[in-house]
């Protein structure tokens, strides 16, 4: 019987993925993400794997940080189809609540959005 992965070889295993996901991106996209191409992204579900909103309020988030991801689960899911026993998942989206200052930053914004995207794809890792 093989032995469980090690933390460090999971790590290594998801900084792998997370690399060529990058890479993924870059060859679809290009190199140069601006504004409009970080929307393309969040719509691209190859990459990012619920929709995801950007709203810009302080107020939700505590003082000092600059974003913080929030989960929001459809109240929809786990409800049976009308045609069959089929139950439709519960179906989640994520906000990422960002300060107002980095509002029409998008040279400050692009990295937060892009720092915090694993966290929608994988969870807290």
């Amino acid at each position: 019987m093989e032995e469980p992965a090690t933390q460090q070889e999971l790590r290594e295993s998801m900084n792998l993925h997370l690399r060529q996901k990058a890479q993924e991106i870059i060859d679809k996209y290009g190199s140069a993400i601006t504004l409009s191409v970080l929307q393309d992204i969040l719509q691209d579900r190859k990459f990012v794997r619920y929709p995801v909103n950007i709203i810009f309020d302080s107020t939700r988030i505590e003082a000092g940080l600059f974003i913080k991801t929030e989960m929001t689960v459809s109240d929809q899911g786990h409800q049976a189809d009308e045609d069959s026993a089929y139950v439709k998942p519960v179906e989640r989206s994520y906000d990422f609540i960002v300060h107002e200052y980095f509002e029409g930053q998008p040279d400050k914004l692009l990295p937060l959005i892009l720092y915090h995207l694993p966290t929608v794809n994988y969870g807290d890792i």
